[in-house]
């Protein structure tokens, strides 16, 4: 299928990486919203989105945390084209203690992570509902205010 919104894959990637930056890239494509130009509080749940999304990449590749750390450093300008949001300045910095800290946020990361898994299970039913399931989270996304700790990380985040 050809995806109008799929940027070039570096070609600095291992074949795993630019499958995992595709997959990605399906989800993103799954939203009728551009996600660049989204208020900053929906880039930032996307990129919670992403997070999960890449680290049930990991944890399934049995990655140390050395390894998933230079994962999250080589797809990040990929990542941050994307959605238009670095999603390594907020895990380098203490801002990553705030997401862990609210069970909204969490619940984010949990359905990245979901999505993944489920988009790779072979079961034709939930692969395909994890296609569209970003889409549908944005759509909810929007009806949803922005969080008092969202406005807190966004200011530590300088934003």
């Amino acid at each position: 299928m050809f995806n109008l919104f799929r940027k070039s894959s570096p070609t600095n990637l291992s074949k795993g990486l630019v499958s995992l930056l595709n997959m990605i890239d399906t989800f993103y494509s799954s939203s009728e919203f551009n996600i660049p130009q989204l208020d900053i509080h929906l880039r930032l749940r996307a990129s919670l989105f992403t997070y999960g999304v890449i680290d049930s990449y990991c944890q399934a590749s049995h990655f140390s945390n050395d390894d998933s750390n230079s994962i999250y450093l080589k797809l990040e300008p990929q990542i941050k084209s994307r959605i238009n949001f670095s999603l390594n300045k907020l895990m380098k910095s203490q801002i990553i203690k705030l997401v862990f800290s609210d069970n909204f946020l969490l619940d984010i990361i949990s359905v990245g992570g979901t999505t993944y898994n489920d988009f790779l299970s072979g079961d034709s039913q939930r692969g395909g509902m994890s296609l569209r399931r970003f889409g549908s989270l944005v759509g909810l996304w929007k009806d949803i205010p922005q969080k008092d700790i969202e406005k807190q990380i966004l200011r530590e985040y300088n934003l």
